[in-house]
């Protein structure tokens, strides 16, 4: 997530990246909101990449709900005009 906000926001103007990891009572919250071009490309509801090189991929976002999932955890991911935003809570009981 953090690659990914990191390499978004280097594509704007006006640089943000913002990223909160807490744990509390055996629950992991991660907040990551960055600044992006404004662009979201989606099929099938589906956020799609925006890098230019096919082969240019590491985890992605849909790896990352994926993973997250996989220990009934929930993401949760909102955009704006110019502001991208993912929250991850996952149970740590649950990661082995």
């Amino acid at each position: 997530l953090l690659d990914n906000a990191i390499e978004a926001a280097r594509q704007t103007d006006e640089k943000y990246l913002s990223f909160k990891m807490t744990l509390e009572k055996g629950v992991l919250f991660i907040d990551v909101a960055n600044s992006y071009c404004g662009v979201i490309k989606i099929r099938e509801s589906k956020i799609l990449t925006s890098k230019r090189d096919p082969g240019d991929h590491g985890f992605g976002l849909e790896s990352v709900q994926e993973i997250v999932r996989k220990h009934d955890g929930v993401t949760d991911v909102t955009y704006g005009r110019d502001t991208f935003k993912v929250r991850v809570m996952i149970y740590m009981k649950s990661v082995r």
